[in-house]
Formats: structure tokens, C-alpha cells, sequence
């Protein structure tokens, strides 16, 4: 991802997107998912004399992370979406970005090769394979300064955290235990010390490591729907999350980031209609604009919604930042997927 630190803050959000294409590489800019294998559309032709040819169409698709340029505290809109990888014949999903838009973790898979989770640095290029390599997809985490990250380790029905510095100097980092058996990690505090995760559990919770003192403490749950992709605002005093329903419709809350509320749902504040299928929350520079990753609209696009600054209660209807509603470049919207494949962040 590239950024620019002007006043007027031109930033970039990512998330994850799909391109067809024949022969040429991929153009454009940020986002991320697992891409499409090849799909064949057979045909029985039977020319005329002839003995029936079967006829088809071959489509190679891959999956790459996309940035787009924006004013990141308005949402708006200021260039085209640009490709921040670009391999063919590949998978590149499960992205995860600094704040200061230098360093992006994600899952890579290509076509025979074992699947690995890699830490790319944006400024050098240099991209560098973390060990020991997951079992399944590690749900990666970049500290908003990023020099540490976070990932799930899944072994003997455990779900071990695994951390790893940021600095991108070799072609493998080895990484070290974190936490014996805790979840996915979803988001890291402002100073790197507090870790969000997701427990195991059915449905899932919300919960935070200390990772100074290794002390674990439950903060939001509810009976009947799984809460996921928590994430810190910029000062750490409020958690955006999504409560999904068994049917995968979601909705996004914000509540404060405050241990003696812990698990009290009349402390949350709904930021979107129940109604909808809101998957992914991104706060802005100045938390008071909160991007979504949303399929509202029957596509995986990228929506916002404005926020009352002092109290994070929403002002307005949300508002359509991009749409992708084409095939071409669409946001996972043909693929069996989760949401976190897709991947949402802003950086400045």
C-alpha cells in the first residue's frame, strides 16, 4: 500500500479482489482474497457429418490485494483501485496492513504448492515466509506500527497465538508462542499491548490478551450470535465488531473499550441496521468515520458510515465509498469465502 502524508491525508484502503484476465498481469491497486480456480463451462457441439467435440471457454482467475486512494477522514474517493500484488495463477487472501501502510501480512497459495503465510515490507518489496507455517488459514494481524504480528496456530485441538517481529530482513522469520490456547487474533491495540481475539467457541466471543502480563479477559459475548473482526479505534478506547447470525447477515457495533462493561450488550451502540450484511469494520485517522466491508447491495463493496465524535454514535445513513459490482474486480463475490479472506484496512 502507498500513502502519502500530506495535510490533507491521501490514504489507502485495501481489502480483497478477484481479476479475470487471459494473459496480461493484473493492473490497478489494493485488495485481497483466495482466488478462483479455473472454471469450465462445457458444451456437446456436433458439426455437421462430423462426431460430437465438446467446446468450452477456459478462465484463469486470480486473487490479488488491491489498494484504494482516499481522503481517508471523508471517504472520499480520489484515484482508481491499483494492485498492491500481482501474481498470476494465485491466491493472495487474508491481508492485513500497518497503520503507516509498510507492512502487509497475507495467506499465499498457488496452483501445486503447499500454502504459506508471508510478511511482505511496501517499501523495500522484500517479502519474507513466517515459520512454523500454519496448519490452516492463520488470520494474521499487523500492529499498527507494524513490528509485531500475530497469528493462530492451530494444533491438537488447540488454538494457539504465535507472534513474530515486523522487520522483514531474511526470507523466513521464525516466530514464538504468544499464548498456549486463546483464538484468532483480531486486532492489536494502539501500543501494542493489548491483543483482540476471537474464542473458539460456538458462538464465538470477543476477548483480550494482555501481552505484557498474559492475563486473558472475556469482553463481549452474546447467546445466539457470533461476534468477529473486532477492531481498536485509534486512540484504544472503542471496539467496532460484527454480530453475525447463523444466515451470515451481519451487523456492526461499536462499544467502549472499558474491562468493568464487560460482556454487557446494552453498552453497545448499533451502527448499522440488523437487516443488512455489514461483514467488516475499518476505522479512519480520526475515528470519526467507520468504513465497512458490506454486501448490502447483493456485492461486496465498501461502505461508511459518519460518527458522532465524542460519543461513536453514527450521524447519517451510511454511504457507498466503491462499488464493485463487476465481475471483473469483484471483492470474493463468486467464491465461497469469509469475510476476513477479503480483508478490509485503512492507512495513512
Amino acid at each position: 500500500m502507498c500513502c502519502s502524508r500530506r495535510a490533507s491525508a491521501r490514504s489507502r484502503i485495501s481489502g480483497n479482489s478477484v481479476s479475470r484476465r487471459r494473459r496480461s498481469k493484473l493492473p490497478g491497486h489494493w485488495s485481497a482474497s483466495p482466488p478462483e480456480p479455473r472454471s469450465s463451462y462445457p458444451t456437446m457441439v456436433k458439426p455437421p457429418g462430423l462426431k460430437p467435440v465438446m467446446a468450452f471457454a477456459n478462465t484463469v482467475a486470480s486473487i490479488n490485494v488491491w489498494s484504494l486512494p482516499i481522503i481517508a477522514n471523508t471517504g472520499t474517493v480520489t484515484g482508481e483501485p491499483a494492485p498492491v500484488t500481482q501474481e498470476l495463477l494465485t491466491w493472495v487472501s487474508y491481508p492485513s496492513l500497518s497503520a503507516d501502510a509498510t507492512k502487509m501480512s497475507h495467506i499465499f497459495v498457488r496452483s501445486k504448492e503447499k500454502y504459506r503465510l508471508c510478511l511482505r515490507d511496501l517499501k523495500t518489496g522484500s517479502v519474507a515466509n513466517v515459520s512454523p507455517t500454519p496448519p490452516t488459514f492463520g488470520y494474521a494481524r499487523v500492529s499498527p506500527d507494524g513490528s509485531r504480528v500475530a497469528y493462530r496456530y492451530e494444533a491438537e485441538g488447540r488454538e494457539a497465538i504465535y507472534v513474530l517481529p515486523g522487520e522483514v530482513r531474511q526470507s523466513e522469520i521464525q516466530a514464538s508462542p504468544l499464548c498456549g490456547d486463546c483464538g484468532r487474533p483480531m486486532d492489536w491495540s494502539p501500543d501494542n499491548r493489548n491483543l483482540l481475539f476471537g474464542t473458539a467457541r460456538t458462538p464465538s466471543s470477543i476477548a483480550v490478551l494482555d501481552t505484557h502480563s498474559g492475563r486473558r479477559t472475556e469482553l463481549l459475548t452474546h447467546p445466539a450470535l457470533n461476534l468477529e473482526a473486532a477492531r481498536f479505534s485509534p486512540s484504544g478506547d472503542w471496539i467496532a465488531f460484527c454480530a453475525r447470525d447463523p444466515s451470515g447477515a451481519g451487523r456492526i457495533f461499536i462499544a467502549p473499550f472499558d474491562t468493568a462493561l464487560l460482556e454487557r450488550s446494552r453498552s453497545w451502540i448499533a451502527v448499522t441496521e440488523s437487516s443488512t450484511k455489514d461483514l467488516i469494520p475499518a476505522w479512519s485517522p480520526d475515528g470519526n468515520l467507520l468504513y465497512l466491508l458490506s454486501a448490502r447491495d447483493g456485492f461486496r463493496c465498501i461502505w461508511a458510515q459518519r460518527l458522532d465524535p465524542a460519543v461513536k454514535r453514527p450521524g447519517g445513513r451510511p454511504f457507498a465509498v466503491r462499488h464493485f459490482h463487476q465481475l471483473r474486480h469483484s471483492l470474493l463475490q463468486t467464491i465461497s469465502s469469509p469475510p476476513e479472506a477479503v480483508g478490509l484496512s485503512v492507512a495513512t
